[in-house]
């Protein structure tokens, strides 16, 4: 019995694009509920349920003056317009924004690859861009 190459690929498309129909299985689902997830320090001792051990934490809102003082301990970035001319420096060498970001924070100017892009592209002139 000779198959015809017209068969076989007939055969092949077949067993490709059409899926035998196959009874799924039921999947079982857990009955144990997720922890819920908090900031860290904000968690309040509950008692523990008999079916879990995962505790209940419940999400509490830190104090506006707490958050006043972290935001004035935070750098300011427009400070960092007087690095522009060493990152030009460093582009005109042949360092990528990463390096540069990575060479500015072992000498204490701490930015990421973004921000040196950032700075870089902002103070470019007309003529550079």
């Amino acid at each position: 019995m000779r198959l015809t190459r017209a068969f076989l690929f007939d055969m092949l498309v077949a067993m490709l694009y059409v899926r035998p129909v196959m009874p799924k299985k039921p999947v079982k689902k857990s009955k144990a509920k997720p922890a819920k997830r908090s900031l860290p320090g904000t968690q309040t001792p509950s008692a523990p349920s008999p079916a879990s051990s995962a505790t209940v934490v419940q999400l509490e809102m830190p104090p506006p003056d707490a958050l006043l003082r972290e935001a004035e301990e935070e750098p300011n970035y427009r400070d960092l317009s007087e690095y522009c001319p060493v990152i030009a420096t460093l582009r005109g060498k042949g360092f990528s924004y990463r390096e540069i970001a990575e060479w500015l924070s072992e000498r204490g100017v701490e930015l990421d690859h973004n921000a040196v892009y950032r700075l870089y592209t902002r103070n470019m002139s007309d003529h550079e861009a």
